[in-house]
């Protein structure tokens, strides 16, 4: 099997469960390796589950005026930077 799809039809197929191999076990295992190979060495990226982790952790505790008023998203990247300037647009 070259593919982790392959590798899941398969499953499927000659599991007793007749069902993916995708499930809660799965995700924890995919989370825990995230978090110990966070830099994915095909791209040199951040893995995009890290990223989200982080962006979820800073909605929940960020402060909405303080955010507006002191940062803006860049359009090209869509990251959050400081303004420019600090007045409000």
């Amino acid at each position: 099997m070259d593919t982790g799809h392959a590798f899941a039809d398969r499953y499927t197929r000659v599991s007793e469960k007749h069902s993916s191999p995708k499930g809660k076990g799965w995700g924890e295992s995919l989370a825990a390796y995230a978090l110990e190979h966070p830099v994915d060495p095909r791209t040199a990226a951040q893995r995009p589950f890290l990223r989200m982790v982080s962006a979820t952790f800073w909605a929940w505790h960020s402060n909405y005026d303080l955010q507006k008023d002191h940062f803006e998203i860049d359009p090209q990247t869509f990251e959050s930077k400081p303004r420019r300037n600090r007045e409000r647009s």
